[in-house]
């Protein structure tokens, strides 16, 4: 089978609600996102935004509206994934914009490269106690697969792990910020884990085979 009549295939699937294809088509089409965006962010922001923060909202709303992608013609889905991270960027200018003019124009996450540490690290944190082939995952391919998988989340168990692990808040913290109890917090954390392992461990199928 051809690749373009597979991406098709994986395409259909997504479409008819199979995470996994579209899992697998966001990382197939990572790195041509991520040059995309980082060819279009102003350099006077890349201090206040970074190109994972933006890829990170493109791959949320994909898993959002993927239902209604209409394809017409082989080269469709990477379009709309553009037409996305296109809106996104926009949508981060125009907020750091106006943080500028008044006067709090900063970095919430960290400089990008702590961000992309914590990501790693994060990869590790995740496949910890498990036994799920990730040796790939745990390479090079560790923090897209990673990204891929919390964009999956649900809202509350992305913004959890995102708090904790990326933003380093303690788990008191997180509950105050997320108005719940620390319990349940752990309860979304354990959750959230569970299904990034199971994301990581599809990924770790085929992304050294690409």
């Amino acid at each position: 089978m051809s690749t373009d009549r597979a991406e098709q295939d994986l395409i259909t699937e997504a479409i008819s609600g199979d995470r996994a294809a579209l899992e697998r088509l966001l990382l197939v089409h990572y790195n041509g996102l991520w040059n995309e965006i980082a060819a279009k962010l102003p350099t006077s922001l890349q201090s206040a935004v970074s190109v994972e923060d933006v890829l990170q909202e493109t791959f949320i709303h994909a898993f959002r509206d993927i239902g209604s992608f209409e394809p017409v013609s082989e080269r469709s889905f990477a379009g709309w994934l553009k037409a996305i991270a296109k809106n996104r960027l926009r949508d981060a200018i125009k907020a750091l914009t106006r943080k500028k003019r008044g006067g709090n124009l900063r970095r919430v996450r960290g400089p990008v490269d702590a961000q992309a540490g914590s990501v790693a690290d994060l990869v590790e944190i995740i496949c910890a106690d498990d036994h799920t082939p990730s040796q790939s995952a745990a390479r090079h391919e560790g923090i897209e697969a990673v990204q891929v998988a919390m964009a999956g989340l649900p809202d509350d168990y992305r913004e959890a792990i995102r708090l904790l692990y990326l933003e380093g808040k303690s788990l008191n913290e997180v509950a105050a910020e997320m108005d719940r109890s620390p319990g349940a917090i752990r309860g979304l954390l354990t959750r959230a884990k569970e299904k990034m392992r199971a994301a990581l461990g599809r990924s770790s199928l085929y992304l050294s085979g690409e």
